[in-house]
């Protein structure tokens, strides 16, 4: 058997991602706004074509990387349940939590590829063929391992030593870890996949631009309550960025903080 939160039974690959097959209009969907004075025909279609491509994706990952937290938590609890609430608890160990990052790989590379061809459409170019090397994918998932492994450290070891301390019985400890979990599988989760998905979605429309030799792309401001120190408004405010630099704030590619909503487009010839 492997270690928590590694099923036995394997999971299988990700659900078919609803979106168009290369080749086919572009359609926006009935809830896009249409384009203001401050947005292009290219920007909405830009977000439209994210949306939809990831709409197929997230609820499957954010599913999966739930069961798995799941398993990671019962393996917590059978921890303490074995030390009988007294001496030292073994938190989840780096093993144990290397399945995080294989859970989230079938799902991130499936949104790099989606990316690859909505990249070339966006910019009207020939799609790349054949087999397609998706390393960014497969740093997207062990990033997104060794961030929910240090959330799972941070969280849970205070709140465990400090029960430890007090000498609190089994099943005081036992609400505390229900209590970190509880977070862990819902906000962090979601917020978690929303901005791996996005980011690694965003590589493969880069990629595929890079390929179908557009030389540069802009940063579309999305709608959202707060940017913290006007990351996006800088980067907006740059215009046409070389597609081989950085935007202002140091992002090849959207989120550049949490809930971000922004997108970019192929900079006009």
């Amino acid at each position: 058997a492997g270690g928590w939160g590694d099923p036995a039974g394997g999971w299988g690959e990700p659900a078919e991602s609803q979106t168009a097959e290369p080749g086919t209009a572009i359609h926006l969907p009935g809830d896009v706004a249409p384009a203001d004075a401050a947005r292009s025909v290219s920007d909405v279609v830009s977000y439209s074509l994210r949306e939809e491509a990831l709409a197929g994706i997230r609820p499957g990952m954010v599913r999966r990387l739930k069961r798995n937290l799941q398993d990671v938590q019962n393996g917590v609890l059978d921890t303490l349940r074995r030390a009988a609430g007294g001496g030292e608890v073994d938190t989840p160990s780096g093993d144990d939590l290397h399945a995080l990052a294989r859970v989230g790989e079938p799902f991130l590379v499936e949104a790099y590829r989606v990316g690859l061809r909505d990249g070339a459409r966006l910019a009207d170019v020939a799609p790349i063929e054949g087999d397609v090397d998706a390393a960014p994918a497969r740093a997207a998932a062990e990033a997104l391992g060794e961030e929910l492994a240090h959330e799972i450290a941070a969280s849970l070891e205070p709140t465990l030593r400090a029960g430890l301390d007090a000498g609190e019985d089994i099943s005081s400890l036992s609400d505390r870890v229900g209590e970190v979990f509880r977070d862990l599988k819902g906000p962090v989760a979601e917020a978690a996949v929303h901005e791996h998905l996005t980011r690694t979605y965003g590589l493969g429309v880069h990629d595929g631009w890079g390929a179908g030799g557009v030389t540069a792309r802009v940063w579309v401001l999305g709608d959202e309550p707060r940017c913290p120190e006007n990351r996006c408004r800088s980067n907006a405010s740059e215009g046409p960025v070389a597609l081989d630099r950085e935007f202002p704030s140091g992002h090849l590619v959207p989120p550049a903080h949490p809930g971000s909503t922004c997108t970019v487009a192929p900079a006009e010839a």
